[in-house]
């Protein structure tokens, strides 16, 4: 995120309200307001469609503040300087121009609303402009521009600009990709322009990032791609959600340009198809772990950290499916569909997508940027592997917008088309509502072409959650040879810890009271530093009310490579589970093996052997049980709704393996080892 500081004079309501259809949640109105239009200097190396004819192009603010009075001041990036008119980093961006051009073209694809096209029309336009046309950074993007057009080259590092592929780069790619599938045949000549845009795009990717196509990164003693189009220069090593950015828009132009005649069309699909190939190659590499041990199975955002989920941008296993269908590569669907089976239900029961795993949930800050990245890839993954649990479960995420949360707060309101820009874990909403809302309104849309979907979103209301809970181990008591960390040892980037650690010495040991909701089976997963150092020279003895539970091995975290100090931070699930009595734990953690080592102890994440999540009323209700059971479970569910219920089993890869029904709103749900399971009442079945 970047930060913003300044104001302007608070701006009126939107001028063009659309108001959205009887029973539709998409409501553009706050993306209007945010639109606006330039006409920029003349700048060398930029131009775009009919600039003589039209010189006006559209652009995005980037970021609002909410106002005592509900009113938004629009806000660019950085601090305002009221002399020259200028903000530190500039006014609107690329990022945010491109992804606010696809929420248009899918509004206006799905309702045909003609102002949502010529939006659409605009911001394509305005996106064009930032695209250098010459010189060594032909094909890439600028992103900033200042109020009056000019464009802004920031040298801020995490800002980046035209002299590297970055996000503008791959989002450009993808509102391309989108803009020709959607004026093909209403514009082919804009169509045209776009397509010859793409092509100068992948001239960039050719140049850049895909001439490491087939080299590998040691990163912590895994082997990384090296071929991902980098997120900014703090991620010199590339960005797999950047990539999958782009493959949204090369995959919406395979789609477009099936069965092509014309030789320049099919020239630009073989290296689209190729660029895909390339792309999808890199992202089956990505996934870690497995139904029980961290990330469960994600696939992880950069190759460049290995202890580092974030939930923002992170469209890869939707776009891996994608791929697949459309270049006929089953494998690459089964393996998104894999991936979604086993990570989604987890990060729906424990609360929804944190920004954040590193690895350790600690930063438990909720963006709808997040929120849109695991419903259209529980969608899109769930549709393409015909896994309808994936599909349904599309719909619980997308819960989250209305209030099945952190704070049971209402974050995107369908009667003035906004989104608020955050929630924290404690509840507390950050209510300015950025250029980010696009991607509430493209959850939106999902769902209004959906009904069962938003039928599921809308059945909101909070029950029971009963899920994972860290126990830090600064709050232990400790005896021996111990002492407390100031600050972690890593850079953020690379993985955190959630406080302050303990850190362990032959003859020391931690000792932590763990309070939890309700007697049963739990499983500890302890987070600590894993070093480059033997296995088998230092461990972490585990015993949980005096038993013995595991020796967990601290070595073996092999070459750093890449990364900038050795080891990394790690959570390791323990097989044997433990009873919990009188709804407390105690969890007894030393040190055991060689002398002349350190372990870093951050804390214990205490796991359920089945987690659930109920949300729903008397009107329609739905419950989410997600198994880190090595067997199969039985839970008794209980929804508010009081009529007829299904309970639906599924698999480690989502498929249906058992299904249960009861009455009176309640029935004993089969839990499946390592997956999970779906109760629904009534009235959620059925597909329109």
């Amino acid at each position: 995120m970047i930060l913003m500081a300044g104001l302007l004079q608070a701006a009126s309501p939107a001028a063009h309200a659309q108001t959205p259809q009887p029973g539709r949640l998409a409501n553009l109105d706050h993306l209007n307001f945010l639109y606006d239009t330039v006409d920029p200097p003349e700048q060398a190396n930029h131009t775009t469609y009919r600039l003589a004819q039209e010189p006006d192009l559209g652009v995005v603010w980037v970021y609002t503040q909410h106002n005592p009075d509900d009113s938004y001041t629009r806000l660019g990036g950085g601090v305002y300087d009221a002399q020259t008119k200028t903000w530190g980093q500039g006014t609107f961006d690329t990022d945010d121009i491109t992804r606010n051009a696809v929420a248009y073209l899918r509004h206006w694809r799905l309702n045909g609303d003609d102002h949502s096209r010529q939006h659409a029309y605009q911001l394509l336009r305005g996106t064009a402009y930032f695209q250098t046309l010459a010189g060594p950074n032909r094909g890439n993007f600028e992103i900033w521009m200042q109020p009056d057009g000019t464009l802004q080259h920031v040298q801020k590092p995490h800002d980046g600009n035209d002299e590297q592929a970055n996000w503008s780069l791959a989002r450009g790619m993808w509102a391309y990709g989108e803009g020709y599938a959607a004026f093909k045949n209403s514009d082919p000549d804009f169509a045209a322009f776009l397509a010859d845009r793409l092509a100068l795009s992948f001239d960039a990717l050719d140049r850049e990032v895909l001439d490491k196509y087939g080299q590998y990164q040691v990163v912590d003693g895994l082997r990384r791609p090296r071929w991902f189009i980098p997120g900014c220069y703090c991620e010199p090593y590339g960005d797999a959600g950047a990539t999958a950015d782009a493959m949204q828009g090369l995959i919406a132009y395979l789609k477009a340009t099936v069965g092509a005649s014309d030789a320049g069309t099919r020239r630009l699909r073989a290296r689209a198809e190729r660029i895909t190939t390339q792309f999808a190659e890199g992202l089956t590499q990505m996934a870690l772990g497995d139904a029980y041990t961290w990330p469960f199975g994600a696939i992880m955002p950069n190759p460049g950290y290995r202890a580092v989920w974030h939930g923002w941008g992170s469209m890869m296993p939707g776009v891996l499916a994608e791929a697949g269908a459309v270049l006929q590569r089953r494998d690459w669907v089964e393996a998104a569909a894999t991936s979604m089976a086993r990570f989604a239900p987890h990060v729906l029961a424990q609360g929804g997508p944190d920004a954040f795993w590193a690895p350790t949930p600690a930063l438990r800050v909720q963006w709808g940027f997040s929120v849109d990245s695991l419903v259209q890839n529980l969608y899109k993954v769930g549709t393409l592997a015909h896994r309808d649990s994936l599909r349904d479960l599309a719909g619980l995420a997308a819960a989250w917008y209305f209030g099945d949360n952190y704070g049971s707060a209402q974050m995107y309101s369908p009667q003035t088309g906004r989104l608020f820009d955050g929630l924290e874990g404690n509840g507390r909403v950050n209510t300015n509502a950025g250029a980010e809302t696009a991607h509430a309104v493209m959850s939106m849309l999902l769902l209004d072409a959906n009904p069962d979907l938003a039928r599921r979103a809308l059945a909101w209301r909070p029950g029971e959650r009963y899920t994972w809970q860290q126990a830090e181990a600064e709050d232990g008591t400790r005896s021996g040879d111990t002492t407390l960390s100031e600050s972690c040892q890593f850079v953020v980037a690379e993985g955190w810890c959630s406080g302050k650690e303990v850190i362990l010495r032959p003859g020391g040991t931690v000792r932590l009271t763990v309070q939890v909701p309700r007697d049963g089976r739990y499983l500890l997963m302890p987070a600590f530093t894993r070093m480059q150092i033997p296995t088998g020279a230092a461990a972490l003895t585990v015993s949980a009310n005096n038993e013995r539970l595991a020796s967990v091995d601290v070595g073996g975290a092999g070459d750093k490579g890449v990364t900038p100090q050795p080891g990394y931070p790690d959570v390791v699930t323990l097989d044997k589970p433990v009873n919990a009595t009188q709804r407390q734990l105690t969890i007894d953690i030393g040190y055991a093996g060689q002398a002349g080592h350190e372990i870093r102890l951050d804390g214990v994440l205490v796991q359920p052997a089945v987690e659930w999540h109920v949300a729903g009323d008397t009107n329609a209700a739905q419950a989410l049980l997600r198994s880190f059971s090595h067997s199969w479970e039985t839970r008794p569910v209980s929804l508010p709704d009081d009529g007829p219920v299904t309970a639906r089993a599924y698999d480690t890869a989502g498929r249906l393996v058992r299904t249960a029904y009861g009455r009176s709103g309640s029935v004993d749900a089969p839990v499946p080892p390592g997956g999970f399971t779906v109760v629904t009442s009534e009235a959620l079945t059925g597909r329109n």
